[in-house]
Order: C-alpha cells, then sequence, then structure tokens
C-alpha cells in the first residue's frame, strides 16, 4: 500500500478503492496461492481512517453508509480462499487493527510486527488500538466484533475503550498476533529500510509455506481462557459485571 503525496497511509475512499481492485485481482488468478498485505512506506502501515472522510458525511445516514462499505470490503477479504499474512512496522492506529481481524482461522493469518526500541538492550514493537476511541470514536467496521474474538473480553474492552498500547510480546501472548520480528539496525542503508525489507522478505516466505501447508497457524486458546470467556458471556455476568467494567473504563 502506498498512498501518494502523504507521509502515511490513511483508509480513506482512495486507498480503499485501491486495496478492493488489488484483493478482486489477485482473487481470480489462478497462479496467485498467497497474499502479502504490507506498506511500501518503511516506517508506518497505516496511520488509521481519514477522519476527513468521516467528517463529510451531512446526516447519520451518510455515516452509517462510510461504515457499511467498510465493513462490506473488509468482510470479502474475510472470506478470502487464498492465505493472507499481513505485517506492520510502527504503532497502527484504528485500521491497523481492524484488518487482522478480517481472516478467518481458514485463511491462516500471520501478522508481524516490529518496531522502535523501547530500552536499549529489548528491541520490542509496539500495537495501538485504535487511537480512533482517543477521538471519542468507536472503531467502526467490525473491529469492536472481531477483537474478542481473537484475545479475552477483559483484554478486548481494555484495549477498545481506553486506546492503551500493548508490548509485542504481550500482543503475542494474548493471542494479539501470530509472530513478533526484531527490528534491524543501520547497516548500508537505515534502519527502518533494512527492516521493511527484512520484513517484507519473511513474510512472502510465511505466506509461501502457508499455502503450501508446511506452515499452520493455530489460536487455539487454553482451556481455563475458553472457560473465562465463556462464563463472561453469559447473560447475567455480561449485564452484571462486563457493562459494568466497561462504563467504569470510560468514566
Amino acid at each position: 500500500m502506498n498512498l501518494e503525496n502523504t507521509k502515511e497511509n490513511v483508509l480513506n475512499e482512495a486507498l480503499a478503492a485501491d486495496l478492493q481492485a488489488a484483493f478482486e485481482k489477485v482473487g481470480r488468478d489462478g497462479s496467485v496461492s498467497s497474499i502479502v498485505l504490507m506498506s511500501a512506506k518503511p516506517n508506518s502501515f497505516v496511520a488509521g481512517a481519514d477522519v476527513g472522510m468521516l467528517s463529510k458525511a451531512k446526516s447519520s445516514a451518510e455515516g452509517a453508509s462510510i461504515s457499511k462499505k467498510a465493513q462490506e470490503q473488509f468482510e470479502k477479504l474475510e472470506r478470502s480462499g487464498k492465505p493472507i499474512v499481513m505485517l506492520g512496522l510502527l504503532p497502527g492506529a484504528g485500521g491497523t487493527q481492524r484488518l487482522p481481524k478480517l481472516v478467518s482461522l481458514q485463511n491462516a493469518l500471520d501478522m508481524m510486527l516490529t518496531g522502535k526500541k523501547v530500552k536499549a538492550d529489548k528491541a520490542c514493537a509496539l500495537k495501538n488500538y485504535p487511537i480512533t476511541v482517543m477521538l471519542g470514536l468507536l472503531p467502526g467496521a467490525g473491529g469492536t466484533q472481531r477483537l474478542p474474538k481473537l484475545v479475552s473480553l477483559q483484554n478486548a474492552l481494555d484495549m477498545m475503550l481506553t486506546g492503551k498500547k500493548v508490548k509485542a510480546d504481550k500482543a503475542k501472548k494474548i493471542g494479539l498476533v501470530d509472530s513478533v520480528v526484531q527490528p534491524l539496525g543501520d547497516g548500508l542503508e537505515p534502519a527502518a529500510a533494512n527492516t521493511h525489507r527484512y520484513l517484507e522478505e519473511v513474510a512472502i516466505d510465511t505466506a509461501r509455506k502457508l499455502a503450501k501447508g508446511s506452515l499452520k497457524i493455530s489460536r487455539e486458546k487454553p482451556l481455563l481462557q475458553k472457560i473465562m470467556q465463556k462464563v463472561m458471556t453469559t447473560s447475567f455476568v455480561l449485564d452484571k459485571v462486563v457493562l459494568k467494567m466497561a462504563r467504569d473504563k470510560v468514566r
């Protein structure tokens, strides 16, 4: 993805149209067995949705139409019969978080993350759930529905309602991402460019292995987490505990 004349990619009408056309093309191409989705910009993946696009809506109906179109496009990706590997480079905003939720287990999404060094001796990627919520908006396009399917309800609420950042190692531990790749340092090119090229190589290799079946991605949750999820989503607990937890977080 490379939105022209911008420092970072944003999810606007132009990028959405380009993505739709690209996925339709590779979907029809029998010679394509798997797909890699990445940014051509070495310092970011997607900065989030274009707030300007949302502000153009003159009525609730227009706003709902924008959201519905985004949901429909993401659902098409979810139904893709080909494995999709997506990689992110630095902390992303709303759009970054929504995209990985689209791909079901059958599509075997594998998302790679890398980012700035948190400490001098420890390179760690950060994942930032929707800055959208920091603007007073709930993440759209199905992000709020898909996230709890990947992580526990407690973690999902924490990210969706507060915009809390999650370090890469924790993101992998809670099931938010499948794999974390450490960033590279400076070489013949700056660190960002080196890391970008390395991530592309890793993503392509992963996509090929997924297509051949030599690599399997399992998102099977531990038994205890399954039990907790079942309990937390019962009507009684949902009404008395979960909704109270949600209200307390936004007060």
